[in-house]
């Protein structure tokens, strides 16, 4: 029963065109021990969990990085040379709308289940923090209002509860993410011209 509800929730995710999530590990020995941003005590291995769930979501839009795929290695290198990281470590969400059409959407401590279920059958990356508040993961789906499905980069766990998410990270990829950009763009634009006027 429970492989044929996987298999189901597998085709709705690819009848709505939603991509297949890459899966990748923060301890992985290619990127671990690197050093998180401009950390001296934290690596990607001990706490790169947030930006691993970025990287995930990069890879599987096939956003890349000096035309390399996306990984927590490069994906780290990046952010660390462009402003990525606040005190050093801590990843500045949208930072990465830099590198393609993609763009943050919500930050928020509160979602209905509803919501985020619908964000997700729109195709809508969402990172969401659990184990109180000491880890992020990468939903990929659901099996009921209360259980998602998700690429988990330190633990080998591929769902949790509804109950145990206390904060998302909401993505918008694609076009809308694209006019987006261009328009905080142009709005940026006239706001220095302003200045200098």
């Amino acid at each position: 029963m429970k492989i044929e509800l996987l298999i189901v929730v597998l085709l709705i995710g690819v009848i709505n065109g939603c991509p297949q999530w890459i899966l990748y590990k923060q301890c992985d020995s290619r990127w671990g021990s690197n050093a998180l941003g401009t950390s001296k005590s934290q690596t990607i291995c001990s706490a790169g969990c947030a930006m691993s769930s970025v990287a995930m979501i990069l890879a599987s839009e096939k956003i890349l990085i000096n035309g390399q795929t996306t990984n927590p290695g490069n994906l780290n290198s990046w952010l660390t040379s462009n402003g990525g990281y606040s005190n050093g470590d801590l990843i500045i969400w949208d930072s990465v709308s830099a590198l393609g059409p993609i763009s943050l959407y919500a930050y928020t401590g509160s979602l209905s289940s509803s919501t985020l279920r619908s964000y997700l059958d729109s195709c809508m990356p969402v990172v969401a923090n659990v184990r109180s508040g000491s880890h992020w993961v990468l939903l990929t789906g659901y099996t009921s209002s209360s259980t998602f499905l998700v690429n988990d980069p330190g633990f080998n766990q591929n769902t949790y509860s509804y109950s145990d998410m206390s904060w998302f990270v909401v993505y918008k990829y694609g076009k809308f993410a694209s006019e987006q950009l261009k328009g905080c763009q142009e709005k940026r634009a006239l706001l220095e011209t302003a200045k200098l006027a």
